[in-house]
């Protein structure tokens, strides 16, 4: 028999109830950060912004000293040199306050640099979202709220923008069919934009996919749980290494590089489409992807699917088949008018489906409105103190 245990700082004493208590009370920045010090876990991204033109992002938690590696594989719990001995100082916390850009922002990037001296897990960050905003924030000026909606509902590929090109320019076109040309010329004009009445979105959609899983098969011959490196790292090969071995295709005798993987996906991608829409389905983006939105029970009747929203996972308009943006918020903060908000949510007030108004907030959630946040008496635009806001964000 073996016996397995999880050690996890949410079931040590918790302080962060008393912490998250005394953010919603902080007046200033130093009370903001002082009551984080008591948010003990599990770690979210804090952001924080005043009327006095302060911006600040701010990782808390209780992080334990690690060497490289220790907790990403199974350790022998008999032996006290596994344990916790240490947690990273919280003036060693990851924070920052007024960036020289004059703009914040994170979408599940790398939380560090390697100049960071504490080990942190090196795996299941996101590259394509965060690189996104900074490209739009970093030419955007005299910022209204509307810019920021905009920028929330943004539907750019970047992964596309970077691997597409790779891609096209390795096929073969001396063989291609009417067929083969109509993708080709789809994915040859597109802007990169996975807007939900687009089909060429849906094309790319099922030839990288099927790029990255032929990449990979040598994963589906082990016996052990394994996670496949992440898109990020394939495209990474795909730029710099085309000879690298595990673009050689298992199935086949011959020893396959990148631009043999793309021609024999591309040939799998619209036979596969061609049999699709052949048999009715919809290639349109938003048809093609569908969002759904279902109910906590399993029925399809208090559930919504076929939702006409584009974007898609590693798009700053995170919205998949099954998960996304839960939650859309911008505020803006003024020490003279107050504190505006404005926020939208992919259900309703109600949760009972026999309510009128069940689910009304899917279709201006999946087409970018916002509703103004109510404050009640706006206690914020009288008070003497410093308006501030503070959101956990992704």
């Amino acid at each position: 028999f073996y016996h397995f245990a999880m050690r996890w700082l949410a079931h040590d004493t918790p302080t962060s109830f008393q912490g998250l208590y005394q953010v919603n009370r902080a007046s200033n920045y130093e009370s903001f950060t002082n009551a984080l010090k008591l948010v003990s876990g599990p770690p979210q991204n804090f952001i924080f912004g005043s009327s006095a033109g302060e911006i600040a992002l701010d990782l808390p938690g209780r992080f334990p000293v690690k060497w490289k590696e220790q907790g990403k594989f199974l350790m022998d719990g008999s032996k006290a040199d596994f344990e916790w001995t240490d947690y990273i100082p919280d003036e060693h916390r990851l924070k920052k306050l007024n960036s020289e850009n004059g703009y914040l922002s994170s979408a599940n990037q790398h939380p560090t640099d390697t100049l960071y001296p504490y080990y942190t897990y090196d795996d299941h960050y996101e590259y394509f979202r965060n690189r996104r905003l900074n490209d739009r924030l970093s030419l955007m000026f005299n910022i209204e709220p509307e810019d920021m909606m905009k920028l929330q509902n943004d539907n750019f590929n970047y992964m596309a923008y970077e691997s597409l090109p790779i891609m096209l320019d390795s096929l073969d076109s001396s063989n291609f069919d009417e067929s083969d040309w109509q993708y080709f010329r789809m994915l040859e004009e597109w802007d990169y934009f996975n807007d939900p009445d687009l089909k060429v979105p849906s094309v790319f959609k099922l030839w990288s996919s099927l790029i990255f899983n032929a990449v990979w098969d040598e994963f589906d011959t082990v016996s052990v749980p394994v996670n496949r490196p992440h898109n990020y790292i394939t495209l990474h090969l795909m730029k710099t290494n085309p000879d690298f071995p595990f673009f050689d295709i298992l199935g086949t005798s011959k020893v396959e590089n990148a631009a043999d993987l793309y021609a024999v996906t591309f040939e799998q991608m619209a036979d596969s489409l061609d049999r699709w829409q052949s048999s009715g389905g919809s290639l349109e983006w938003y048809d093609f992807k569908n969002t759904r939105v279902n109910h906590l029970l399993p029925l399809g009747a208090f559930s919504f699917d076929k939702i006409k929203i584009g974007g898609d996972k590693n798009i700053v308009n995170a919205a998949s088949g099954t998960w996304g943006p839960s939650w859309r918020m911008v505020v803006e903060m003024d020490k003279e008018a107050g504190v505006m908000g404005y926020g939208v949510y992919p259900g309703s007030q109600s949760g009972n489906p026999g309510n009128p108004t069940y689910g009304e907030m899917i279709k201006p959630w999946s087409v970018g409105e916002y509703f103004e946040l109510k404050f009640g008496a706006n206690r914020l635009k009288d008070a003497d103190v410093l308006h501030q806001l503070t959101m956990k964000v992704n």
